[in-house]
């Protein structure tokens, strides 16, 4: 299970399946409780992301804004 591996604060469920709610968040939660070892479950908080259908996109433009200052750097450089 992810969180036995990564041992996260918190697990954030996206997309359009974060409208789905507690009927997709409640069961999460009871695999994290059943399948992982105790002080990593306890510390593992599920939600719903808040950027529903718009996640993707928003989180493609963070990962090329995040590489802009590189890019420009380098070509500054050259």
């Amino acid at each position: 299970m992810v969180v036995n591996t990564f041992n996260p604060e918190l697990v954030v469920v996206g997309g359009e399946l974060a409208g789905a709610g507690a009927v997709l968040l409640d069961p999460i939660r009871a695999a994290i409780e059943r399948h992982s070892v105790a002080p990593a479950a306890a510390a593992a908080r599920v939600t719903a992301g808040t950027l529903g259908g718009r996640a993707e996109v928003l989180g493609a433009a963070g990962l090329i804004l995040a590489q802009s200052p590189h890019a420009l750097a380098r070509r500054v450089e050259r």
